[in-house]
């Protein structure tokens, strides 16, 4: 794992040697890995709290290697919390491509981050993580409580494809204010399980003026989801086109139904905007 952070840590590898105590004085980029001696299953375990993190660069990075990673437990955020003077880090490209992972997405994974969120700060967490099962816990984003940033979910699911059940209503019940560019791009992109209605609250915290590509192809190939798309769903955009902005939105929602809500888009006017709505509906 690479992490541009400070602190004190102990990482136990689950191979029975000494456990590694590290007393980290800079946020200067460092990475820590194995020296396992033989093939196996190992339970690796992480304690200890971050005291700073990079200006340039907040990610925490498990590396190239994510495939060999089977399952995940506890919470990252108590260790990688928000400091006392609100900083927080990103979870960016956490876990992508660990598609061998099978464990559900623990509850209490992001516990310890609160506040305004970073940019980037959960772009591509969980991506390609196909492996992955259960269902998306309604409390995972709980603790953030302040505007979008741009990327900050892009990709974050995307092609977790055995997800299932319903996206939680209030899943991002704390990001409110001005839209941000690709702020939910491909969040849920080919996650062919995920099902039910999507919540007209979903998004109910944004309220502005569009920015490029903020919904580009956000439930693009959800091809479970199922209901009538709410007319309220966007209605806190307000404001002239972006470029892009509902790219692909909808593509390959197979299985919605209903009308297009005749003022899905009422919030928004002015001189159109390149691909504002290409492929929206498309599929």
């Amino acid at each position: 794992m690479t992490i541009y952070v400070s602190g004190d840590f102990t990482i136990d590898w689950g191979d029975g040697t000494a456990i590694e105590y590290i007393n980290k004085t800079t946020t200067t980029a460092t990475t820590y890995i194995p020296n396992y001696t033989a093939n196996g299953d190992y339970q690796v375990k992480w304690r200890g709290k971050a005291t700073g993190y990079n200006a340039a660069n907040q990610s925490l990075i498990f590396g190239t290697n994510n495939w060999t990673i089977v399952g995940i437990d506890g919470s990252i955020g108590k260790i990688f919390s928000t400091l006392p003077n609100g900083t927080n880090p990103s979870f960016e490209k956490l876990f992508e491509n660990a598609n061998n992972m099978t464990s559900q997405i623990p509850e209490n994974l992001f516990d310890g981050i609160t506040g305004k969120p970073v940019p980037n700060m959960f772009s591509s967490t969980f991506y390609n993580c196909y492996g992955m099962v259960g269902e998306i816990p309604a409390g995972l984003f709980a603790g953030l409580d302040g505007p979008p940033t741009e990327n900050i979910f892009a990709n974050t699911f995307y092609y977790c494809s055995k997800l299932s059940g319903k996206i939680p209503d209030n899943l991002f019940a704390g990001i409110k204010g001005k839209p941000a560019e690709n702020m939910f791009y491909n969040t849920f992109g080919n996650c062919y399980n995920l099902g039910g209605t999507i919540s007209p609250n979903l998004f109910s915290g944004i309220n502005g003026a569009p920015a490029p590509a903020m919904y580009r192809s956000t439930f693009s190939g959800c091809k479970e989801l199922s209901g009538v798309i709410s007319e309220q769903l966007f209605s806190g955009i307000q404001g002239a086109p972006a470029e892009g902005m509902f790219w692909e939105t909808f593509s390959n929602c197979k299985s919605l139904t209903g009308q297009i809500p005749s003022n899905l888009f009422s919030g928004i006017s002015g001189t159109p905007a390149v691909n504002m709505f290409h492929g929206t509906f498309q599929s």
